[in-house]
């Protein structure tokens, strides 16, 4: 006859880095060094909130993103990762023109839905 409990998520230790883990809806969630008092809590916040929304987490809401800031975004993050000696490698114009021209074009599309509207 099969069990009618269902078992919680364990409390475990990961060993390769010695943090605290659970998994959760798929999702490990590192919770900070195994046994200290501080991953016990986050442990226990985290299986209640996975307890209260029916053993999954609530979907976030994500905030809505416009084109520009997207595109001021990944210049931020291609100014630094595409350096060497310190210096901005030549992708850096390329992507900057790129850039210009997504928001252009995007411009361009949002004016034209603006009129088919009207």
């Amino acid at each position: 006859m099969p069990r009618l409990t269902q078992k919680l998520p364990n409390y475990r230790k990961h060993a390769a880095s010695g943090n605290a883990v659970v998994t959760l809806s798929g999702v490990d969630h590192y919770l900070g060094r195994y046994g200290s008092k501080a991953s016990r809590v986050l442990y226990d916040r985290l299986l209640a909130e996975w307890l209260a929304g029916g053993r999954a987490f609530a979907a976030t809401e994500a905030s809505p993103i416009t084109i520009v800031e997207l595109s001021a975004r990944y210049w931020r993050f291609a100014t630094r990762y595409y350096r060497k000696n310190g210096k901005c490698t030549g992708v850096a114009p390329a992507i900057k023109a790129t850039l210009r021209y997504i928001e252009e074009w995007y411009l361009v599309i949002l004016t034209a839905r603006r009129l088919i509207d009207v």
